[in-house]
This record gives structure tokens, sequence and C-alpha cells, in this order.
């Protein structure tokens, strides 16, 4: 039977944990190293009701277990099939029946979850959080965040929200890598509707050059790369190094921005292991990005790297920081690679797109220094939508692919409507030297159009 257990506060939680959880005589070892060394500090503040859900049925969990732990000689009475449920609220109270639930299935208070695996050691599966609950923003700042739809049933009372999932490794049968495709698999299925890879493809699917599969050594991002692809996902990794000018990290920080403003996450790897990319701060008043978001399973890179101490799991890191630190790494000899999925209909590489953009602002911009571009990777559904809402017409009779490009180039601050020079549409299904056909033209055969309003991006509220 399954058992909601109420806490409220850290510290109750903590002791009911220690009750529940199998392996009692490290609980305190394995308290410190995966809850309180990595989130604490977040839990403390903006938690006050924990629930502890269990026995709970976790897919990822069951996967491991069948892959390895089954027959391993844990006894089945700590290491089973059935995981726990972490539900994280922010007000306080007493049974999960006074959990505030609105006639939509949304709940202002509920903050997300997080699942533990009953193991003596990495218990943390997964965390899944709302961004608006963890990330503090300034008054002037718009937080814009790739998420996915995910539903929770408590009791039998359902609530729905949006958060960014972030699996953690088990450290025998998964790494980092493979959290990653995992993490993936999971958004690009949610909010794309690929079919969900089974940690066992991306485990057995691995190749053979580091020996037996399990334990696992780690793969390459080369390797991970055939595997999604073997497996339906379309990625493409971009390397930069020390032989690379200023002129290519540009080029770098401009697909990551591409990319993460097209829901599309990026990830970012070096030195052995990788951080995943899912958005970005915005200031309002200055028209720039501040900060992107960042997620790393393990928290060795927010801390080795990016100077952040708790939480590990996800932080902000101020763009300056991101390129000076990608600098620092290229400057040392470290190649730093990055990996993103891509839509099957879809041929136009962003490199292309920034060649186009280039003769187009020195056609019709007066100082090409002072334009600033907003590149993004859209559904034509949304974008027809978007020309309808602005009354623009020279498309109406257009056969658009599924996918454009589609760009805002701006006199000066971003996402700024009233600094919007111009507009531009690009077929995302072109051939990629094809310099003419691939832009959409108007009526008056300009490549260039002038909507009222800009295209509203990820915005996470």
């Amino acid at each position: 039977m399954v058992k909601f257990l109420c806490c409220n506060g850290i510290e109750e939680f903590k002791e009911n944990l220690r009750d529940v959880f199998p392996y009692k005589h490290n609980f305190e070892l394995i308290y410190k190293t995966y809850i309180e060394d990595r989130f604490e500090g977040f839990l403390r503040e903006k938690v006050k009701t924990f629930v502890i859900e269990h026995p709970y049925i976790e897919k990822e969990w069951r996967e491991l277990y069948s892959l390895h732990y089954c027959k391993t000689n844990y006894s089945p009475d700590k290491t089973n099939p059935f995981a726990f449920r972490i539900h994280l609220i922010e007000d306080d109270i007493d049974d999960v029946e006074e959990l505030k639930i609105d006639q939509n299935n949304s709940s202002n208070s509920y903050i997300g979850y997080l699942t533990l695996r009953p193991l003596p050691a990495n218990i943390i599966s997964k965390i899944v959080i709302k961004p608006r609950k963890y990330f503090e923003l300034e008054k002037d700042e718009e937080l814009f965040m790739i998420t996915a739809k995910y539903t929770v049933n408590i009791k039998g009372r359902k609530i729905k929200f949006n958060a960014f999932p972030l699996f953690c490794q088990d450290a025998v049968v998964t790494v980092c890598i493979h959290t990653t495709g995992m993490m993936l698999s999971d958004i690009m299925h949610r909010r794309y509707g690929n079919n969900k890879m089974p940690i066992e493809k991306m485990v057995l699917d691995e190749s053979p050059h580091l020996g037996r599969k399990i334990p696992s050594r780690g793969i390459t991002v080369n390797h991970l790369s055939k595997i999604l692809i073997k497996n339906g996902y379309y990625v493409r990794i971009k390397n930069i190094s020390s032989s690379d000018d200023e002129s290519k990290l540009k080029d770098f920080m401009g697909v990551i921005d591409a990319y993460i403003e097209s829901g599309l996450p990026c990830m970012l790897i070096f030195d052995e292991h990788l951080v995943t990319i899912t958005g970005h701060t915005f200031d309002k008043d200055k028209g720039v990005i501040g900060e992107y978001i960042i997620f790393d399973e393990s928290g060795s890179h927010i801390k080795k790297y990016f100077g952040k101490n708790k939480p590990l799991f996800s932080v902000l890191v101020k763009k300056e920081d991101l390129v000076n630190e990608i600098k620092s790494l290229i400057e040392k000899k470290i190649t730093i690679s990055l990996l993103y999925p891509e839509f099957e209909r879809f041929y136009f590489p962003f490199e292309k797109v920034e060649g186009l953009i280039k003769k187009i602002i020195k056609q019709y911009f007066k100082d090409p220094k002072d334009v600033v571009r907003r590149i993004v990777l859209v559904d034509c559904k949304k974008l027809v939508r978007f020309l309808l809402e602005n009354n623009i017409k020279d498309f109406e009779d257009v056969c658009f692919p599924h996918y454009l490009w589609y760009i805002e180039l701006y006199y000066k601050n971003r996402g700024v409507k009233e600094n919007l020079g111009c507009c531009m549409i690009i077929d995302a299904s072109a051939h990629q030297n094809d310099k003419i056909y691939s832009i959409f033209l108007t009526k008056d055969n300009k490549p260039v159009f002038n909507p009222k309003d800009i295209l509203s991006l990820l915005k996470t509220v």
C-alpha cells in the first residue's frame, strides 16, 4: 500500500526519511552527500512541507534494477524495484488533502519533486522542480526556459506543472553522459512527440571499445551521438578549441542562444563531464541576455568551474562568466563540445543562416555594427498564427515547410519591439548552399518585412 507521509520542516523530513530508508547504518553520510550538500539551502528556505511517497514505481529505476541490481547480492528488503518520491510544498500542511489545487489541476504551493533510489550510494534519481519556484530573479528580469509538462497524483489528486527534468547517474549502469541522453529523450518526447528511448538501448548500444558495458566506464560524445541517431534522435556536434579565433567563439555562443530559444537544450561537454544549458534570463531594460540556466547532474562542474557551492544541481551563470570560462578552457587546450538536438525535416544549418543574415544587414542597415539579431527555429504553425495576428499577408499563399528559421533584427537592444528593424524567414528544409530560394520573399520581392510585434519565446511565468 502506498503511503504519503507529511513532514513539517527539513528536520522532521530527515528523521522520517531515516525511518523509512533501507540503508540506515550510513544514512548520515548518504543524507549529507546527496541531500544536504546538493540542495539543503534551497529545501530549508523554500520548502515547508515534505511528502514522502513510498513505495513509488519509477520507470527509470525499474529499468536500472532490471538491467543490473536484481542480479546483485543486495538484500531485496533494501534494494528493491520500488523508489521513494519526495513532494516539495511551499505551504504548511498536515495532510495532502489540505494541498490547494485549482480546477485546472494547478497548485501554486506545489514546487515539484525528487525521487530517491534504495541504494547505499548515488540515491538521487530525478529532480523535477518548477523553474519559478527555484530561481530568484531581479524585478527587471524575465525567465526563458525549456520545460515539459508533468503530472503527479497524490492520493488520487492530480497536479499538472511545467519543469525541466534532471536525471542523475547511479554510477554503475549510467554515468553523466547517459543521464544526458535520458534527459534529452524525455524532453523531446514530452515537447515534440519523439519516441522515448529506454535506458537499455542507451547502455547496451554502446561501442564495445572499452569492454563490458556494466559497470560503465563512460562513453564519448561521439558515441552518444551515434546511439541517439540510431534510435531516431537527430543531433549535431560543434567543437571549439585553441586553434579557433574569437569569431568562432561568437558563433559557438550564437548556436547556444538560437537553440535554447527554439526549445532545444544544449549540452556543453568538457573535462570529462558535461552540463546542460536550458534557458536564460533576460534584462528587459537593457535588452540583453543576463544569465544562463545550467543544470549539472553531479554538481562537479558547477562547483569547480562556476564557483558555486550550494545548490549543486542548477545555477544561474552570467553570460560573460560563461564566455570567460570557455576562453579559459580553450587557452588550457581543453576542447569543448556542444551537443544539441534538431528536428528530422531540418537541413539548413545555423552557420548558413548567419551568412544570409550578414548580407541582409549590409543591405538594409546603415550601421551593421549596431544590429542585434534573434534567431529562432520555429514550427510553421506557430509562425503562421503570429503572422496572422500581425496582419502580415505576404505569405498567405506560401506552402511553408514544417520548420522555419525566423530572424528578428534590432537597432540595438533585442527583445524590445520598439527597436525592431525588420524580420525575415528562411526555409529550414532548404539545401544548405541555397542562398536565393531559401529566403521567403514578400509580395514585393523583399527578403524582409515589418510586423508590429515580436515573436514570443519560452517565457516561464
